[in-house]
């Protein structure tokens, strides 16, 4: 059976690293792009079963703006993402809320990355939820340990 192939799109070297470790570790072929040009090649040349977005990403465009880049090549794509942020304005709120995908907020406990993108790749067998977003600020993420 193949790996379900996640990638994650973050800026930030060490988060990437972390992730693809932590993921690897638990079954996961993981991709780690930094940027709106990384992730449209990554998704151009192969197949995700999962995307991992970071909201706010320097000298690119904004998570949301690849995602919807990505939903438009692959629909099932929009089931299948999640956001990851550090950002608490009222900005990243919105643009969470206009997505309409769950998200973590950073930091967070590498357990609940594990199993919100198990949950992203097998729907039917999570055992994690994603409340709808609501309120003027951002709780600590949309998934439920």
């Amino acid at each position: 059976m193949n790996q379900p192939r996640v990638l994650v799109v973050d800026d930030e070297p060490a988060i990437c690293q972390a992730f693809a470790l932590l993921l690897a570790r638990h079954g996961f072929d993981v991709i780690t792009v930094a940027s709106r040009d990384e992730a449209h090649a990554a998704l151009t040349s192969r197949r995700v079963d999962a995307l991992v977005l970071d909201l706010r990403l320097r000298n690119s465009e904004p998570g949301d703006v690849i995602f919807e880049e990505a939903v438009r090549r692959d629909p099932a794509l929009r089931e299948r993402t999640m956001f990851i942020t550090g950002d608490i304005s009222e900005e990243a709120h919105n643009r969470i809320v206009a997505a309409g995908r769950p998200y973590l907020m950073k930091p967070f406990d590498a357990q609940i990355l594990v199993d919100a993108v198990r949950a992203l790749v097998h729907p039917a067998n999570a055992a994690v939820h994603h409340p709808p977003i609501s309120g003027s600020a951002l709780p600590k993420s949309t998934y439920a340990a």
